[in-house]
């Protein structure tokens, strides 16, 4: 099946810590197709990290950074800003129903935006993803 060989593709391209999908806000693809940081949009992204820290609401953040209300909520949850990439993999049936979603971190060969501190102070939950040998 075709969804079996993109399944394939996007595996390979995250086991050597290429991103998948549309580069977030604070990156963008440059001519060879790797992501890189995108330095205007970054520094708005250091600035929802940073607010956010400091107790700032997202109407607050948004009036100064401009950026969206409900991708606010997306940046400070994305492990992409420490140079992880979340991929959730989707099993679907035969009827192109999803059965089963369980979602991944890979360490990507991109630069970070936030480090990995400031990144734990909003989601102190979050575990690098074990070294494959």
């Amino acid at each position: 099946l075709v969804s079996d060989r993109v399944a394939l593709v996007h595996e390979k391209k995250l086991n050597e810590g290429k991103f998948v999908g549309k580069s977030p806000i604070g990156y963008k693809f440059d001519e060879k197709k790797k992501i890189v940081i995108d330095p205007i949009n970054a520094e708005k992204v250091k600035d929802v990290f940073e607010m956010w820290t400091k107790n700032k609401n997202y109407k607050e953040i948004h009036k100064k950074t401009r950026i969206p209300i409900p991708s606010i909520y997306d940046i400070i949850k994305n492990p992409t800003y420490i140079g992880y990439i979340r991929y959730t993999k989707k099993l679907r049936n035969n009827l192109g129903e999803i059965i089963k979603s369980e979602e991944r971190i890979y360490k990507g060969n991109f630069p970070a935006i936030i480090d990995l501190k400031t990144f734990k102070k909003i989601k102190p939950e979050f575990k690098e993803p074990e070294e494959k040998s």
